[in-house]
């Protein structure tokens, strides 16, 4: 408004100026109470500049001619009139001065907010969750013999949020999940081995089982490493997870066994302790696997989380794990089998000991589980291999950070952040 100002009138006094110059005051002396005639209103030289009232910034009206009314105010018009004796500089100066001082004060005020631009870009913000978990969980195998299902696994996580943006960030962290899974066979299981005894006899023997059940529990260390979005207050986890297992183990049931031998000169053997024939035995046995490989997966994690205080979230996500791998268990994996042979690709899920020295009778029957064994007639694995799935939902606590401190400082910086604006 100030220089507006200072235009205006600068504008007014040039044009009086010029005003001042279209005017003759000697002639208007000289002619004082004489009319004029036409021909000296004629000689009259004309103005450099018509100043005319329509042509007037200050709006339009009739043309007037100045004539002096009397002899002071004749003798005023012959005296030059500085323009400027009645405007005061010293307005103008303080209008400058003012604007400098505001000036000044302003970029004081912005060197001082420039100092917590470090803080003011810095929109990076961790959280570091402390979670509870539960879920359903299944081995998935892949089997031609039986089927498998899954139950309730819990497990407990500690996850950790960097967010490098205010958007983007990454997750990794370290959990125990608790794994359960049942096998049943789906029809009755049947093989047959074949082999001649220290007396040189061949002896037939026939398998029957009419139930397999397996159960499997494994403890498995979970790492996530993800790549996480956070979008108001919702967070999107997708990535890699290692599944290291920590403990697997199975218990077995075998029901309605049936082993039958027969010698080609004699007649089927259903029960004889001394070759391992038996009718309607049940087998039991539980054992822990030594070596296990890892499981390599995807993970998803959809989630939102409610600010309970300054630095405490409180949050609620679904997850899904899925194994990429198909695990096979090998004989080496269960080294506590009484079949263990170093070298040994594969158990026979039953059989019954070779009788080749007069010390081994009566002979011992083995079995094994159905993750590391095969049928002995045609070579083809219980289970070809072992998936990992689980689906649940997880209960977290967060502790928040954010790259300047609270939120309130936070909103505070951005605040003064807007005094630049």
């Amino acid at each position: 408004m100030n220089i507006t100002r200072n235009i205006i009138a600068a504008t007014a006094l040039l044009m009086a100026m010029q005003t001042t110059r279209a005017f003759d005051f000697n002639d208007i002396k000289k002619t004082q109470g004489k009319p004029a005639t036409a021909e000296k209103q004629t000689a009259r030289p004309k103005a450099d500049f018509d100043f005319r009232a329509e042509k007037s910034i200050w709006g339009t009206g009739p043309v007037h001619e100045i004539k002096p009314e009397n002899e002071v105010q004749t003798a005023e018009a012959d005296s030059f009139v500085n323009p400027f004796e009645k405007f005061d500089m010293g307005d103008l100066n303080q209008t400058w001065e003012q604007r400098n001082r505001e000036l000044k004060k302003k970029l004081m005020k912005e060197r001082e907010v420039k100092k917590t631009l470090p803080l003011i870009f810095d929109d990076t913000h961790t959280h570091l969750g402390i979670s509870l978990m539960g879920g359903f969980s299944n081995m998935l195998y892949s089997s031609d013999f039986g089927d498998n299902s899954g139950s309730f696994s819990p497990g407990v996580m500690i996850d950790y949020y960097y967010f490098f943006h205010q958007k983007w960030g990454m997750r990794v962290g370290v959990g125990l999940s608790y794994s359960r899974s049942k096998f049943t066979n789906s029809g009755v299981f049947t093989d047959h081995q074949e082999y001649t005894d220290y007396e040189g006899d061949l002896l037939s023997l026939d398998y029957s089982i009419k139930d397999i059940k397996e159960k499997h529990s494994m403890l498995m260390m979970e790492v996530p490493v993800m790549a996480a979005y956070d979008y108001r207050n919702f967070i999107f986890a997708a990535g890699m997870k290692l599944g290291f297992p920590l403990n697997l183990k199975y218990d077995q049931t075998l029901q309605g066994v049936d082993i039958t031998g027969q010698y080609p000169f004699s007649l089927p053997i259903y029960e004889a302790e001394a070759i391992g024939a038996m009718r309607n035995h049940k087998i039991h046995s539980s054992e822990r696997f030594s070596e296990l490989p890892v499981f390599i997966m995807g993970g998803l994690n959809i989630g939102y989380k409610y600010h309970l205080t300054d630095v405490i979230d409180l949050g609620a996500s679904l997850f899904f794990d899925y194994s990429f791998n198909e695990l096979r268990l090998r004989a080496k994996n269960d080294r506590e089998n009484a079949q263990h042979v170093d070298g040994v690709e594969v158990y026979d899920l039953i059989r019954n000991e070779e009788l080749t020295s007069p010390d081994k009778v009566p002979a011992r029957t083995y079995n094994a589980s159905v993750l590391c064994s095969k049928q002995m007639s045609t070579g083809k694995r219980m289970i070809e291999g072992m998936h990992y799935m689980n689906l649940g939902v997880k209960l977290s606590i967060y502790f928040s950070s954010y790259g300047n401190g609270t939120k309130e400082a936070r909103e505070e910086i951005e605040r003064k952040a807007a005094l630049m604006k």
